[in-house]
């Protein structure tokens, strides 16, 4: 958001963020001793079920004389929060429990789900009816026994949808799902799930059930944790396997509709699950339509209209290039058609008792208008008070007030004008807030500010009072209101106003910056922005600000350690391809180090873990105290200039680049020392920063990530400016241009041309021709490798002979062949193309016996025609088949331990059928050569490699976990064993054959047998 200036006066902002029903200031509200678990309401009361024996009114603690007995079921007032008078003990069994319950369309029955076996005494096995309003046990409801928990339920006009552990109802098999009429009768349907059951819905005017849990399969079909079921017969009308879907370690916990759309609430283990919330369509063959994969387990998921409320202990969202990992929040509100980032809505509870994971259960009143939303869970606190288990939101008028304004600062650079900095409050349920601004103790504001703020997203905002009087003295206070409500006062800051304009900033700011880090406010514990983009940076390890003076005249600087000190910009946006970025800098540091830089990693918001993620856009110093500056190309590949001269000679400079769509310049105390073509063309979201980060894999990667020495007036722009401004900024602060650095030596000799090997004993002696050069070549590296057709690189380095030499012996070798390529060097340390690549073939005594050769693959896999994109590398077994096609690749590699001299007589291949009852097979299947490049991890049905033609061997495995040998033509084997030899194993017929892989027993996985005769 721009500055504002003078006393422009704002519209005041409304008192709940737009879309947004409810008010985040909790209503008084009865309280449970206990968690409660679920919720329904009906005709204005509240039924809650849960672990419970009391409950108590808000405000007081468990056990206060004012506590009313209640065994795992309470009503109340859905309005006011009391309780009514209807009360109802469900006990008997080990760890009585309500887990579930919901009320009958007519509004006249409850029924209730559990671990109970008696309600009032009267005989109800895991599931009762309640007969509404009165409030008694419906005897006439006789389901039987229900033989485990029952963890979800679901009615409608003729029928009791019902979920959870169970695998019996009244002695008949159902296995986690089960549905009963309005007399308890056992119905047919009967969707079977190998797990637990833990929520289901019955969407209106459909003839579906929704159906989630535990499971991996519905009906003998894959479907992890979510189905849809038809309604009378329970069969299987949409499964969701777990690729692309819900991952194997996540569980849906609660499932939900509206008109058009059903909501899912995700619980995973680990970063890379699923705890996040889905919207999938009813119209659309229950497709997904969005999910969302922070993480924080959500528990309940509630629409109302085209919010999404959600219970859960959200903290990182990072996967949604959101926030990162910090402190949990409980509760949050989506806008159903753009679900990230949240809406500004944010009561809070904590995580609680039981698994401590906070809110359990949503549940609102159903008029439509003047609704509360009630919570349930495990919670004991309610935005910071106690309160346990049961909290509620209502409409308002009441709303919360916003937090006071931090991080306030003052500062003056331009004569007669003082700015104001400060972060944007929180207002748990108002993202959009009024800022008033007081001077000198007024009680009047003398301007206004209007932000949009969460309570994971607070920017800076900035305030510039243009009626300041040079060379005098003023304080400043913040105030932040939104339209019912206002916040304290801020801590008061004091500045006295420049007589006269800075130059530097003046220059800064006129050209356009959209982030300015002065890095001189001490008091701050966040950088301020001093551009009108209040892009305010994040201090990670405590560098220093203002810890030292500073380069350009009336400024100070801050100081890094050169171990882990960063600022880092706490707004977040897509990478600049066009930009200009400048700093200045101090360092004697001999480690070098990052100066400034872009990249997607955050720190977290614990404060105690940074990350740096992709990095690029990025200035560092080199160990020999060069600049270098480099982004990432089209290729992702680091693409880097650097300077001739070095820069730690601890003083003050200043440094520039400047990228364009047609590649980048960097200037060096105003003048330009390098120049690349490269585009800037890496797209991601991220921030700047200085001090350090990642330079993991870039050129001339120093010693130390982070710079030890001061930066200053680091200035980012969203345009390119030109050598005239970079010149101009280099003189405002002080500088004096310098004559050009000499250009840099870029040209690379000749590649080396003549490259041959010759042979004598154990002695290879390699000769090329001279190669040439626009300076003078002054060496050559000589490069081996047992690989033929390697590339050159640092760990193929032999040895660097001198430029007047044209030839190397290679002494001591074992028998072998060896590799050469040569490359020509300068004294910039450019390179040329290498040479042709010369082979040297050192003989060895041949063996007398045959030698036999016993190998395990290096890699195996196989691909499957019915799951195009599924890559299986790790898994123990594989498997062939003509159709739908199975094929198996493996990979054998002989290396050196071919003997030399010899010539390849035989080989076999032997392959292990697995211990399943289906791995055998009466089909033949051959084995193949396999081309092309594959590995295990990338390798899927779509992307195989193909096969050869010519048939090795066959193979017909027609027992179960037993070892079968392929005897296979040898000529086709000897010609890959250079390098590696890739087999294929694929099958003409429908009966497919199951081997063990690599990952199997010592005993049980393939060996490849190979036997060389002189």
């Amino acid at each position: 958001m721009a500055a504002a200036t003078l006393i422009g006066v704002a519209a005041p902002a409304t008192a709940l963020s737009p879309g947004v029903a409810f008010s985040a200031a909790a209503l008084p509200t009865w309280q449970t001793n206990g968690i409660a678990w679920a919720m329904a309401e009906a005709n204005g009361v509240m039924y809650v079920g849960g672990t419970f024996t009391s409950v108590r009114p808000p405000g007081t603690a468990a056990g206060n004389s004012q506590s009313r007995a209640a065994v795992n079921f309470a009503a109340f007032d859905a309005y006011t929060g009391t309780p009514t008078s209807c009360a109802l003990s469900f006990t008997g069994g080990t760890g009585a429990t309500v887990r579930a319950m919901d009320v009958s369309p007519d509004g006249r029955r409850l029924y209730v789900g559990g671990n109970f076996t008696t309600v009032n005494g009267v005989a109800a096995n895991r599931l009762a009816a309640i007969n509404l309003p009165n409030c008694t046990v419906d005897t006439s409801f006789r389901p039987g026994t229900v033989n485990s928990t029952v963890r979800t339920v679901a009615a409608t006009d003729d029928a009791v949808y019902f979920g959870g552990d169970f695998t019996t109802v009244n002695g008949t098999a159902r296995n986690r799902f089960a549905a009963v009429g309005t007399t308890g009768s056992l119905l047919p349907w009967a969707p079977a799930a190998d797990g637990v059951g833990r929520a289901l819905d019955v969407p209106a005017g459909r003839n579906v059930v929704l159906v989630s849990g535990d499971f991996s399969t519905v009906n003998g079909a894959e479907s992890r944790a979510m189905a849809v079921v038809d309604k009378a017969s329970g069969a299987n009308v949409r499964t969701y396997p777990s690729a692309g879907y819900i991952p194997a370690t996540a569980v849906v916990k609660d499932v939900t509709s509206d008109g058009t759309s059903f909501y899912v609430a995700g619980e995973g283990l680990g970063s890379r699950s699923f705890d996040g919330r889905a919207r999938l369509s009813l119209d659309n063959n229950y497709e997904q339509i969005w999910k969302d994969t922070c993480q924080g387990a959500t528990q309940a998921v509630l629409p109302y209209k085209d919010v999404l409320y959600s219970g859960h202990h959200v903290h990182d969202c990072s996967s949604m290039d959101g926030f990162p990992d910090g402190t949990r929040k409980h509760l949050s509100a989506q806008d159903i058609n753009d679900p990230y980032p949240f809406l500004g809505w944010s009561p809070d509870t904590n995580d609680g008792t039981g698994e401590a994971l906070g809110p359990r259960a949503l549940e609102t009143t159903g008029t439509g208008s003047g609704d509360v939303l009630w919570v349930a869970g495990e919670f004991t606190t309610t935005n910071g008070t106690a309160q346990q288990s049961l909290t509620r939101f209502g409409p308002g008028p009441a709303s919360a007030a916003p937090g006071t304004p931090a991080n306030v600062s003052a500062v003056s650079f331009a004569a007669g004008q003082n700015q104001i900095r400060w972060t944007q409050s929180v207002d748990n349920d108002d993202s959009a807030l009024t800022y008033s601004i007081y001077r000198n103790g007024s009680s009047t504001a003398l301007g206004t500010v209007t932000g949009n703020s969460t309570w994971f997203n607070t920017p800076q905002l900035s305030f510039t009072d243009r009626t300041a009087v040079p060379g005098t003295a003023y304080s400043y206070r913040v105030r932040a209101g939104d339209g019912s409500s206002t916040s304290a006062l801020s801590a008061q800051v004091s500045v006295t106003t420049a007589t006269a304009t800075q130059p530097y900033p003046a220059s800064v700011l006129r050209d356009g910056a959209s982030t300015y880090w002065r890095l001189d406010d001490s008091r701050a514990t966040a950088p301020a922005d001093t551009s009108t983009g209040n892009n305010r940076g994040i201090a990670y390890a405590g560098p220093l600000l203002a810890g030292t003076e500073g380069a350009v005249p009336g400024s100070t600087a801050g100081v890094f350690d050169g171990v882990d000190d960063q600022v880092s910009g706490q707004q977040r946006y897509a990478a600049p391809t066009i930009y200009t970025a400048e700093v200045w800098f101090k360092t004697d540091t001999v480690r070098g180090g990052k100066i400034f830089g872009f990249a997607s990693g955050q720190p977290n918001r614990h404060g105690d873990r940074n990350s740096s993620g992709i990095v690029d856009r990025h200035l560092y110093m080199t160990t020999g105290g060069t600049l270098a500056y480099g982004v990432l190309n089209a290729a992702n590949t680091p693409v880097s200039v650097s300077t001739a001269k070095a820069y730690n000679d601890n003083a003050w400079h200043h440094a520039t680049a400047v990228q364009t769509a047609s590649g980048f310049t960097l200037y060096v105390d105003g003048i330009a020392v390098a120049t690349s073509p490269t585009a800037a063309a890496q797209t991601y979201t991220g921030s700047w920063r200085v001090g350090g980060d990642s330079l993991n894999n870039w050129p001339e990667r120093p010693t130390s990530n982070y710079l030890a020495g001061s930066i200053d007036e680091f200035a980012a722009y969203p345009v390119a400016i030109s050598t005239a401004q970079v010149t101009e900024h280099y003189t405002a602060g002080g500088g004096s241009p310098a004559e050009p650095e000499p250009a840099p030596d870029t040209t690379a000799p000749s590649g080396v041309s003549g490259a041959s090997a010759t042979v004598s004993g154990t002695t290879a002696t390699l000769t090329w021709n001279t190669a040439t050069d626009n300076v003078g070549v002054t060496g050559y590296r000589i490069h081996r490798s047992v690989t033929r057709g390697f590339t050159p690189s640092d760990s193929s380095l032999l040895t660097t002979s001198p430029g007047s030499a044209l030839s190397y012996s290679d002494a001591d070798l074992e028998p072998g062949t060896y590799y050469y390529r040569v490359v020509a060097i300068d004294a910039a340390g450019n390179a040329g193309a290498a040479s042709d690549e010369a082979s040297a073939t050192v003989a060895g005594a041949p063996p007398a016996e045959p030698v036999t050769l016993s190998l395990s693959p290096t890699a195996d896999t196989y691909v499957n025609q019915s799951a195009p994109n599924a890559a299986y590398g790790t898994s123990t077994s594989m498997a062939s088949r003509g159709s739908q096609a199975y094929t198996s690749y493996l990979r054998f590699t002989p290396g050196t331990a071919v003997p030399a001299g010899m010539r390849l007589i035989s080989a076999s291949l032997r392959v292990y059928t697995t211990s399943d009852p289906l791995s055998n097979s009466v089909d033949r299947h051959s084995v193949q050569t396999a081309t092309g490049a594959w590995t295990e991890a990338g390798t899927t049905y779509n992307t195989r490699p193909t096969l050869g033609s010519a048939v090795l061997g066959t193979v017909s495995p027609t027992a179960t976990n037993t070892a079968y040998s392929v005897d296979l033509d040898p000529a086709a084997v000897s010609a890959a064993l250079s390098e590696s030899v890739d087999l294929a194993i694929t099958g003409a017929g429908t009966d497919n054959a199951w081997f063990y892989t690599k990952e199997a027993s010592s005993s049980r996985r393939p060996v490849l047998t190979l036997v060389f005769g002189p």
